[in-house]
C-alpha cells in the first residue's frame, strides 16, 4: 500500500493541531456577569498558555485558572501577586466570585491569559 503525499499532509497538520491546542492555545467560554463590561456571558476567547510558562502574570491581565474544588475554570482579571499566587478579582463587583471569596489562586492553577475574542462578532478583538 502506498501512502499518499496529502495522507502524510493531513496528519502532519493534525498533530500540529493538537499540539497547539495542548501546549499554545486554548478555547474559553465566558459564563456569567462577572467581569461585565469588557467580558460578556457567552463570549468565546482564546487563551494563550505560554506566557506564564516564563513569567508571572501580570496586574491587570484577564486570566483563566482552574478551580479544583468546582472541576472547572473561571476568568478574572489579576489584581496583584503574592509569593503564594495570584489575587484575581471580576470587574463586576457585585456578581463576582473571586479572591475576596476563596483566596488567592495558586500559580500552577493559572492556565492561560486571555488574549482574544473571537465571538460574537460585534465583540472580537484583543481582550484588554
Amino acid at each position: 500500500m502506498k501512502i499518499k503525499r496529502a495522507d502524510v499532509q493531513l496528519a502532519i497538520e493534525t498533530v500540529i493541531i493538537v499540539l497547539a491546542y495542548i501546549f499554545v492555545v486554548r478555547p474559553f467560554r465566558v459564563t456569567g456577569p462577572s467581569m461585565l463590561p469588557a467580558l460578556a456571558n457567552g463570549q468565546l476567547l482564546l487563551a494563550e498558555r505560554v506566557s506564564y510558562y516564563w513569567r508571572a502574570p501580570r496586574p491587570g491581565e484577564v486570566v483563566v485558572f482552574y478551580v479544583p474544588s468546582r472541576g472547572a475554570s473561571l476568568i478574572k482579571r489579576v489584581d496583584y501577586l503574592t509569593d503564594a499566587g495570584v489575587y484575581v478579582l471580576g470587574d463586576n463587583a457585585e456578581l463576582s466570585n473571586d479572591s475576596r471569596n476563596f483566596g488567592v489562586v495558586p500559580r500552577r492553577f493559572v492556565t492561560g491569559r486571555a488574549v482574544l475574542c473571537y465571538w460574537p462578532p460585534r465583540r472580537w478583538g484583543v481582550v484588554r
